[in-house]
């Protein structure tokens, strides 16, 4: 892969351009990545709200009516329902991993295969998750494993 910068101060916006021979998993993978860059989610932590880059996020998780973000130090809390985090973030490398989990597959480290047809996920802070049965072959197929 070659990539090329220029700098044009009178572009108001970054402009990325893919030039390859087939889009293919690889190159949606990129897309993806490129995407997620400018991805926010609002949410907050007791009394302060932040603003949290999508990048940091390792997956959310529905608990009891609340939705929470979980990062490799820090937890979150939004008030959006997992399926509208779902498809807001579909786009930018997120799955449904079980009926109350989305994992950020950017930071899955290791997938490994359990009993009846799971998966256990490993993600980059070594925390692991489980990928229910129902959605395993979804994120099989988006990283292309197996």
């Amino acid at each position: 892969m070659k990539i090329h910068i220029q700098e044009r101060p009178e572009q108001r916006e970054i402009q990325v351009t893919i030039l390859c021979p087939q889009a293919d998993g690889h190159v949606r993978r990129l897309c993806q990545a490129l995407e997620a860059a400018d991805a926010k989610l609002v949410c907050r932590q007791g009394q302060q709200v932040f603003s949290l880059d999508t990048r940091l996020l390792l997956y959310a998780e529905s608990l009891e009516g609340k939705t929470f973000l979980y990062t490799e130090d820090q937890v979150f809390q939004t008030k959006d329902p997992l399926y509208a985090l779902e498809e807001a973030l579909a786009r930018r490398s997120f799955f449904r991993a079980s009926k109350s989990v989305l994992i950020n597959l950017t930071r899955v480290q290791a997938l490994r295969p359990e009993m009846g047809g799971r998966l256990l996920a490993t993600m980059d802070n070594e925390e692991k998750l489980l990928v229910s049965r129902r959605y395993a072959r979804a994120i099989k197929d988006a990283l292309e494993v197996f």
